[in-house]
């Protein structure tokens, strides 16, 4: 009966993706920083926007019906640091950045590995400044969230 309820909707079975939105505390920070540059014509022509993420690289997605073509009911919201240990040898940092010439080499980081402030500035030099010097001749500016470890 559920099954050709489903059908009779046009409902499809999906796999449901996790993301996160913008803090609230985050919101106003970050749309005064977008409105004064909208205002002042930036192209971000030498800017690299950089972040980091925990993933997992298993399938732990649970499965949920949508509408047809209505794939926004598919991405239900997460907080980026799951307080959840069941799958932590599953669970990855990936570490990039993007910008005008392209996307910055990803740094992954497994299960166990805190990005503290030694841990990001070796992934700095070891990572980034060598890319930095290729694409732009070392005269970028790296834009980074006010993560505690930057």
């Amino acid at each position: 009966v559920v099954k050709r309820m489903r059908k009779e909707l046009g409902m499809e079975r999906g796999k449901v993706r996790y993301g996160h939105s913008v803090r609230l505390a985050n919101r106003a920070p970050r749309l005064s920083f977008c409105e004064l540059h909208l205002n002042l014509g930036t192209m971000f022509l030498h800017h690299c926007f950089t972040d980091e993420s925990m993933v997992y690289s298993g399938n732990h997605g649970r499965v949920v019906y949508i509408v047809k073509g209505d794939n926004s009911r598919r991405v239900n919201p997460r907080v980026k640091h799951p307080p959840s240990v069941c799958y932590t040898r599953d669970l990855m940092v990936v570490c990039g950045g993007i910008s005008w010439e392209g996307a910055t080499p990803l740094v992954v980081l497994r299960s166990g590995v805190s990005v503290d402030s030694g841990v990001y500035q070796t992934m700095i030099d070891q990572v980034y400044l060598d890319w930095a010097k290729r694409k732009y001749g070392g005269k970028v500016t790296l834009v980074q969230d006010n993560a505690r470890c930057h």
